[in-house]
């Protein structure tokens, strides 16, 4: 009998011996976060960011309207009440207000065609102008030439929300609002105005819409861009799910003729190779102009690095280069790249980011899964594609194990104590449960061994 209580002892001892391995044992290849160089920006309203990239592009600030903030809040209201991430609207459903831009900058009383940008679901305002800005067709429309006021419309219900951006010209809208048709001979434009048979002399259209003389408007620019893109209605790249931020060029209107020669990037001096140039002739979707070429890498850009781009042209029969360099923007918080197998280190209360590199352009992550033991339930969004914000709050060694839906397992470990975590007081409760019984099976033998 005394043998097996013996045994017993060893036995509980070796599970206190467990209890604690388990929070103080961490591997010893663990990978430490990376710390933006560039930095990350912080602007206290849209509207400011908006300008200060287009000012960094050449372009005019835009002015705020008021009829214009009507127009994106109806929107952003209905885009929450129906989950409906889509510039139209369809008559009858909750907050309906207009069929398309449009039609619903005309129900808030503004007179003139809008232009749209919509974010559904986005972590900030920032993180929704950049996602805008990396989609290649909603990019051209905040770096539009013609456009010199905008309405900013946001709104949340629960888990949802919503930002809208709706862009005008306040010339147009003088006119329209006139309603009174231009006079004379020559060329007459029509379908600027709510008032479809308003006509406009094709001089005065043009001076109302040439807002800026910079001949061309190239991004990224000096601001630091997204380093990827995923997901845009329409696609402009239907065969990759995710890709770099796309490069673009547009020419003014007023220029001459711009014919592309060749459209390169670089990181480092050499030449990315894995790329699809996109113009007029070849946009899956028929929306790009004869102004707009668009460079995409397959591959993603670097976070916090560095490229080069070169855009050959003729323009009046004359050979021309367009050469600039643009930074990519690291993620929000300390972070780490990952490809799977990793374990990273971690400290209690810190957000992270996570970023699980493609192996090739279709490589999304669309799911993930988590185990851990030790420590409160994880805190994890996904803000962007690839992408996971993770909080923790537990032990020193406790582990956090994700498996993403693409094959990636990432093992996180707790370097520090957690002040607040109350799961340290279950611990020692079963410590004591297994002592407890230890001491009750001792005091049971010993009687019988008398």
């Amino acid at each position: 009998m005394l043998k097996r209580a013996l045994r017993l002892r060893l036995l509980g001892l070796g599970a206190i011996c467990a209890l604690f391995a388990a929070c103080e044992n961490t591997p010893s290849n663990l990978k430490q976060p990376l710390v933006a160089m560039s930095g990350f920006s912080f602007y206290d309203d849209p509207l400011s960011y908006i300008n200060n990239v287009r000012a960094k592009s050449g372009l005019n600030y835009f002015a705020q309207n008021e009829i214009l903030n009507i127009s994106a809040l109806n929107h952003a209201k209905y885009v929450v009440a129906n989950e409906a991430m889509s510039h139209d609207e369809t008559t009858g459903r909750a907050g309906f207000t207009g069929e398309d831009p449009s039609k619903r900058a005309f129900y808030a009383g503004y007179n003139a065609v809008v232009r749209e940008n919509l974010s559904y679901n986005s972590s900030d305002l920032k993180s929704a102008i950049d996602g805008l800005l990396s989609a290649i067709y909603h990019r051209f429309a905040f770096l539009d030439f013609a456009s010199d006021e905008i309405g900013i419309g946001y709104f949340e219900h629960g888990k949802k929300s919503s930002y809208v951006f709706e862009m005008g010209n306040s010339r147009l809208n003088a006119f329209c609002s006139q309603n009174l048709n231009d006079e004379g001979s020559g060329k007459f434009l029509l379908g600027m105005c709510k008032n479809e048979t308003l006509r406009m002399r094709e001089d005065k259209f043009k001076s109302a819409t040439a807002l800026n003389s910079r001949p061309y408007v190239y991004y990224p620019n000096d601001e630091p861009a997204l380093a990827f893109f995923s997901n845009e209605i329409p696609d402009p790249m239907p065969e990759c799910k995710i890709t770099a931020n796309p490069v673009s060029v547009e020419f003014n209107a007023e220029e001459p003729p711009v014919a592309m020669k060749s459209f390169k990037i670089y990181e480092g001096g050499r030449e990315l190779q894995n790329v699809k140039i996109l113009d007029k002739n070849s946009d899956p979707n028929a929306i790009l102009s004869d102004r707009q070429f668009v460079l995409f890498s397959r591959d993603v850009f670097k976070f916090d690095a560095k490229y080069g781009a070169e855009f050959n042209y003729e323009q009046s029969g004359k050979q021309k280069t367009l050469r600039w360099e643009f930074i990519t923007q690291a993620p929000k918080f300390r972070y780490f790249v990952v490809q799977g197998g990793e374990n990273l280190s971690v400290k209690n209360g810190a957000f992270y980011d996570i970023f699980v590199a493609p192996k090739d352009c279709n490589d999304l992550m669309k799911s993930y899964k988590t185990s851990y033991s030790f420590m409160d339930k994880p805190e994890i969004s996904s803000p962007a594609a690839n992408m996971l914000r993770v909080k923790l709050n537990g032990a020193k060694g406790a582990k956090l194990e994700i498996s993403t839906g693409n094959g990636a397992i990432i093992n996180l470990y707790l370097s520090d104590d957690s002040k607040s975590y109350g799961g340290m007081g279950k611990i020692y409760a079963a410590i004591a449960v297994v002592l407890t019984a230890i001491i009750l099976f001792y005091l049971l033998a010993r009687r019988r061994g008398r």
